[in-house]
């Protein structure tokens, strides 16, 4: 089993060791970033299965970095952290960004954990859906290929009429 990988990303230093520190003992590979433009380039390096990333920090928000990973990579899993309840904020993460899940800060660590775990699954079963998806159309574009063949070959070998 390959291990998934999550980056987080928050503009504060001690947000990002605690997430560190809260997530050593998973079987996580853990990126840490804290702005969006140091994570938008650690995108560029390393395949990611989940972000978690903090609602309000300069220069980019949240749900703005969120949005443009969704464009992106529309199979990254995302978690939004907000110390609000920008009820603004949250439509535009759910309508924009297609976030995942909501975790209010301060969090609890279990709380926190079981959402990031239940996401990790989530992007397993969605990665499992299209691997089949893949599947099924290269079998029917096989299957097609087959037919037309056979309906060829029938047709050249029936009788004029």
């Amino acid at each position: 089993m390959s291990r998934h990988t999550i980056l987080c990303v928050d503009d504060e230093p001690n947000v990002v060791r605690a997430l560190r520190r809260l997530l050593r003992r998973e079987p996580y590979e853990v990126l840490l970033a804290e702005s969006a433009e140091e994570a938008a380039a650690q995108l560029t390096r390393e395949p990611v299965d989940l972000i978690v990333c903090d609602q309000r920090m300069p220069g980019m928000t949240g749900v703005e970095f969120l949005r443009e990973v969704k464009e992106q990579r529309p199979g990254v899993v995302r978690i939004l952290l907000t110390g609000y309840a920008d009820v603004d904020a949250l439509a535009a993460a759910v309508n924009e960004a297609e976030v995942y899940r909501f975790v209010f800060k301060p969090w609890d660590d279990d709380e926190l954990k079981a959402a990031i775990a239940q996401a990790v699954e989530h992007r397993k079963q969605l990665a499992a859906a299209q691997a089949e998806l893949r599947r099924l159309r290269e079998e029917n574009t096989a299957l097609r290929k087959r037919l037309e063949s056979q309906c060829g070959e029938r047709l050249s070998e029936a009788p004029a009429q």
